[in-house]
């Protein structure tokens, strides 16, 4: 007979990032017409009838996307740590050179 005992760790799962519109440029008025023209363009050269209400959902909200996509974009991530300085850095070091002594 055998006997084993195991230990198994469950590992966090990593959040997903999720990507935003810039819609601080919707604060222009030419790149809000220009989603406007391009969305209705998107929408009219959709065929819009759909018997089934998801398809023609789906149909719509990829029209949405990509014009959102073309003429707004996304915002960029910025992964700055305003909090971690250099003050923090050199005490980091000391930290480190007093441990070793």
């Amino acid at each position: 007979m055998v006997v084993v005992k195991l230990k198994q760790k469950i590992r966090k799962a990593a959040p997903k990032t999720i990507l935003k519109w810039d819609v601080n440029k919707f604060k222009d008025e030419s790149t809000r017409e220009s989603y406007a023209m391009k969305l209705k363009m998107l929408i009219e050269e959709s065929d819009g009838a759909q018997e089934n209400v998801d398809k023609e959902w789906k149909i719509t909200k990829e029209c949405i996307e990509q014009a959102a996509e073309e003429t707004i974009g996304r915002e960029k991530i910025i992964n700055e740590k305003t909090w971690f300085n250099t003050e923090c850095r050199i005490k980091i070091e000391e930290k480190a050179k007093a441990r070793l002594k």
